[in-house]
């Protein structure tokens, strides 16, 4: 189907399992309704614009969707984008479990060790865009 038909049955139905309606949708992008409905039903190519997945991935996701459900609408023309999503969603779970730790002292000794993971990454250049902590301008 590289008419966009598949793409536009998959942007319906997560958009439906989501509960939002295509105002709602274009309302939270900042969009006419019409401009949204033709993503859904008159869209050519086989593969949405990454800025418009990236919103709609956001707006899904405070709505019981996946982050990496909706970037995959957007996966070949980026296949990093759907592997940064797939992350995403794994460390969102990992936070979950950390969180579950209930004894303070094993929470503090393996979030010491994921600083400590953390700070050898970036000091090898492994990690960009890490946010220095002791920079005051940062934003939290």
């Amino acid at each position: 189907m590289s008419d966009g038909t598949e793409i536009r049955v998959r942007l319906k139905t997560l958009r439906k399992r989501s509960g939002l309606s295509i105002r709602r949708v274009a309302e939270s992008l900042e969009i006419a309704p019409s401009t949204y409905s033709h993503y859904e039903s008159r869209y050519k190519r086989p593969f949405l614009p990454q800025d418009l997945v990236s919103k709609l991935a956001d707006l899904f996701s405070k709505h019981g969707i996946k982050h990496s459900d909706t970037l995959a609408l957007a996966r070949e023309s980026a296949p990093e984008f759907i592997e940064t999503a797939a992350v995403a969603d794994q460390i969102a779970e990992i936070v979950r479990l950390f969180l579950a730790i209930e004894n303070p002292h094993i929470r503090n000794s393996r979030y010491k060790m994921l600083q400590a993971v953390l700070a050898t990454d970036q000091e090898s250049g492994a990690l960009t865009n890490f946010p220095d902590p002791s920079d005051p301008t940062r934003h939290t």
